[in-house]
């Protein structure tokens, strides 16, 4: 599969591992990380997923 190809040349297992590594590195749920992973497609993994999680954590209070 492709998509996976993209994951592993990012440094990740799959997208499961890339969302996961989000979640810690952002300081967010990971329930919640997961929840726009099934909005967004892979596709808009390493962009628009990412300001997502980007906006999220600056709203979150830690």
């Amino acid at each position: 599969m492709q998509t996976r190809k993209v994951y592993q040349e990012r440094g990740y297992k799959n997208r499961t591992d890339y969302l996961r590594s989000l979640a810690e590195k952002y300081g967010i749920a990971e329930e919640r990380v997961f929840v726009l992973g099934d909005i967004y497609e892979p596709e808009q993994d390493f962009n628009e997923l990412v300001e997502h999680v980007r906006d999220m954590a600056g709203l979150t209070v830690l």
